[in-house]
């Protein structure tokens, strides 16, 4: 099992997909970063549609937030399928090109953070899952969730961690500030690193240490072998969730709260021979949290 979460660093709160006036958002970055610090945010994300983002242009930035370059691609590939992709780091200027499999590959090279953007909206198939090397997936996105309520991709993240792939799960806010699209705040990660800091950031994120969450939050998961221990806000049902039919459950009694909670794992249980292993909670809102593959 991966000791993912230490419970030895600071967690801080971020926004991985962030859209402004370089693109098709409503306001400048100056005044999306003073918006997410006033709401308590430790980071964010700019990643415009096909600008890619560098904290230089921003006019001032003296808020405290933490603000990581990035950009969105979009396009269908040489197999004529259709993405939309999140990609964090430091790059040159891309055009739109006629085939995506191209810019793709310049990502690649450069070692972005590649996040496979809500393939529920877009459409995508399990093979396009698998078809790059994404390190993550949205399987929560606020806008979406507006749009037309395709919001969650949880079976493209299922799917593929039971065929071998290490992928995190990513809750975003895919946020626009615009009248027609006015989410935000509504889905974001909560990441475990020793300091706040572009290079800690991007560590933790590549290590995924951090957890997915549209309001509950998990305060400290600690795995062995044959057990796993939660501390949480306030919730009503926590799930062990395995390959297939394989999980585990425990729900808070009529009208009380969970706020820690264990799971055993019989080394010969059918559970403990799952080919993965990862914990999501709600809370009376019906809100949820995902950790990411333990």
């Amino acid at each position: 099992m991966k000791h993912r979460y230490t419970g030895k660093d600071n967690w801080f709160k971020g926004n991985t997909h962030t859209h402004t006036t370089l693109s098709d958002g409503g306001l400048t970055p100056s005044e999306v970063t003073a918006l997410y610090a006033q709401a308590g945010y430790d980071f964010v994300a700019i990643t415009d549609h096909w600008h890619a983002f560098r904290k230089q242009e921003m006019i001032e930035n003296d808020n405290g937030l933490l603000v990581l370059d990035g950009i969105e691609i979009d396009g269908t590939d040489d197999s004529n399928h259709y993405y939309h992709v999140v990609a964090l780091g430091t790059f040159d200027q891309m055009d739109v090109t006629e085939n995506l499999s191209q810019t793709m590959d310049t990502l690649i090279h450069k070692g972005a953070y590649l996040i496979l953007a809500h393939p529920y909206w877009s459409g995508n198939h399990m093979e396009d899952v698998k078809k790059y090397p994404f390190h993550a997936i949205e399987v929560y996105n606020h806008v979406c969730a507006h749009l037309n309520g395709k919001s969650t991709s949880l079976p493209y993240w299922d799917g593929a961690l039971f065929q071998g792939l290490d992928l995190m799960g990513i809750s975003a806010d895919d946020a626009h500030l615009l009248p027609q699209h006015p989410g935000w705040k509504g889905g974001w990660i909560m990441v475990q690193a020793p300091v706040l800091s572009d290079k800690d950031i991007l560590k933790a994120l590549q290590d995924g240490n951090f957890y997915a969450t549209t309001g509950p939050e998990f305060h400290s998961i600690f795995t062995d072998e044959t057990s796993i221990r939660c501390k949480t806000s306030p919730i009503q049902r926590a799930w062990l969730v395995g390959e297939g039919y394989k999980g585990d459950r425990v729900i808070a009694a009529e009208g009380e709260t969970l706020q820690s909670f264990s799971f055993s794992l019989d080394p010969d249980s059918p559970l403990a021979k799952s080919s993965y292993l990862r914990l999501e909670i709600e809370d009376s809102q019906g809100k949820r949290a995902w950790s990411n593959p333990l």
